[in-house]
């Protein structure tokens, strides 16, 4: 195994892996890039697909929903306990 530094990474001069070429381009950021003029588009299409049926789509769709709509209803529960133990102070005082 080639030798790292404290970091973890391979020192210079590492023959176990060459890394990316100089100018290589992150293929997430251009398929991103390609995608963002579109994604209303795919959006409303998954939309359609899960409302006929596809249980992909729609799992697709409630997945990425439920991550938002868990932390909203995390951030409302702990602001209905911190206006409960202010009523409850204001009852006690």
């Amino acid at each position: 195994m080639g030798e790292r530094n404290r970091k973890g990474q391979f020192v210079l001069g590492n023959t176990m892996s060459n890394g990316r070429k100089p100018g290589a381009s992150d293929r997430y950021a251009i398929y991103k890039k390609a995608c963002r003029p579109k994604m209303p588009e795919l959006i409303e299409k998954l939309m359609e697909m899960a409302l006929n049926g596809d249980l992909v789509a729609a799992k697709l769709i409630l997945d990425r929903m439920w991550i938002v709509s868990n932390q909203q209803m995390i951030d409302l529960q702990a602001e209905i306990d911190e206006l409960k133990e202010l009523l409850n102070q204001r009852r006690a005082a």
